[in-house]
């Protein structure tokens, strides 16, 4: 079933949904700019076949926008998602419109699963520093769940210290299914993509493109303890630190000689640090 949303409000997501669905249900929203933050949890009766939706009338994102400005570490984002499965977002805009320490757009947590976002955009905050308070897309473990397969493909992710960040526990549990795909991410001031304690992620055909002239350093790609046959391809790198850059960066990353990782076919263009200067290591 369609929901039409003329006024797009947490109210009027939750009261729909708290009673559960019984089929696909798809939220349909007019254009305009709505000054709030959607939290969403776990929906009884979602399934493959019973996803949710939430998507522009137009499917342009310019014409649906959702802003919030943040006042507390309780309330840092837009959009959270918290034990939500089987959810997509579609043709949308989200915006962090604060000026507080606290930067977040995108939130997902729990046992968050089957979760995607496609062709939205998301504009964080501008900074320099090193900050998870500031990650523009952040999928963060709480407690010992992990997400898996999130899926990010066709956005314009700008601004922020990171811009999309995914991570799982930790070697025992870890996220699967991560998959960043055809996305143009700029301006962020410390890293564009970040995944730690995942298993065969996927980062293809991105456009990476760090803050110019940042005295703080940069990285393009980094993965930390991720395992499996990996997949880093097609992704345009462009960094500009006075201080440091790292194209492509892999900590801890392991997999097996039949099914090995795979990076291929990457370009990286960096400015030439006073510290350090990596294309890929």
């Amino acid at each position: 079933y369609e929901i039409i949303c003329r006024d797009w409000s947490s109210d009027v997501c939750s009261s729909d949904l708290n009673l559960g669905i019984s089929g696909p249900a798809n939220f349909l929203v007019y254009p305009g700019i709505y000054n709030e933050q959607i939290e969403l949890v776990e929906v009884a009766g979602t399934s493959e076949i019973n996803t949710i939706s939430f998507q522009s009338t137009t499917g342009d994102p310019a014409d649906v926008i959702l802003q919030y400005s943040p006042s507390s570490s309780s309330e840092n984002f837009i959009v959270r998602l918290f034990d939500s499965d089987e959810i997509s977002f579609q043709g949308i805009t989200f915006q962090n419109s604060g000026t507080s320490p606290y930067g977040r757009v995108l939130v997902i947590a729990g046992a968050s699963q089957n979760v995607s976002f496609s062709n939205n955009v998301f504009i964080g905050r501008d900074i320099n520093s090193m900050s998870t308070s500031y990650d523009v897309i952040s999928v963060l473990p709480d407690d010992s769940s992990t997400c898996n397969s999130v899926h990010i493909q066709n956005n314009s992710v700008s601004f922020g210290s990171t811009a999309i960040h995914i991570a799982g526990f930790n070697e025992q549990n870890v996220g699967q299914g991560a998959m960043i795909l055809n996305n143009n991410i700029s301006n962020f001031g410390f890293r564009g993509i970040l995944l730690s304690f995942q298993e065969t992620p996927r980062i293809l055909d991105n456009i990476i493109q760090g803050k110019s002239s940042t005295s703080t350093g940069q990285s393009g790609i980094y993965l930390n303890d991720c395992t499996g046959p990996l997949q880093i391809g097609k992704n345009q790198i462009h960094l500009n630190s006075s201080f440091a850059n790292n194209g492509i960066y892999l900590w801890y990353c392991s997999a097996i000689d039949i099914d090995p990782g795979c990076i291929t076919n990457n370009y990286v263009d960096i400015t030439e640090g006073t510290f350090e200067t990596l294309g890929i290591s």
